[in-house]
């Protein structure tokens, strides 16, 4: 596994256990703080497995489903919490960010790109044959 690729798995993990610390801390559901960690720890599994290809072939014909689960929870989870976050800004925060919503929104998919990128490469069968 590259250096660059390795030190993104680090800083995913890191994002990943703060971001379930704060699901918790603000009283989200059990399910919703299970199911977001899942998903996070799926992803990382496929992005590292890009690279380990004894872990993609140890999961078999779910992969691909498994992605697709991660990809559709992500999906609905940005707005939900693009909303929340809303609700706890104050107004010159909330006025701010629908100035720079294009910039800070554009930043995160670019954040979260190359682990779906790579992860959904491994689930799909396209991982490094070593």
């Amino acid at each position: 596994m590259p250096i660059l690729a390795s030190i993104y798995a680090a800083l995913f993990c890191i994002v990943a256990v703060a971001s379930v610390h704060e699901a918790i801390t603000t009283g989200k559901p059990a399910y919703y703080v299970a199911i977001d960690a899942a998903a996070d720890l799926v992803i990382l599994v496929f992005y590292i497995g890009h690279w380990a290809s004894t872990i993609m072939r140890s999961t078999g014909w779910c992969a691909p489903w498994l992605f697709l689960a991660c990809l559709i929870w992500r999906l609905y989870w940005v707005p939900s919490e693009i909303r929340e976050l809303r609700r706890t800004l104050s107004t010159e925060d909330s006025r701010l960010l629908e100035r720079l919503k294009v910039p800070v929104y554009g930043l995160l998919c670019l954040l979260m790109l190359p682990s779906y990128w790579f992860g959904g490469l491994a689930a799909l069968g396209y991982y490094d044959h070593s």
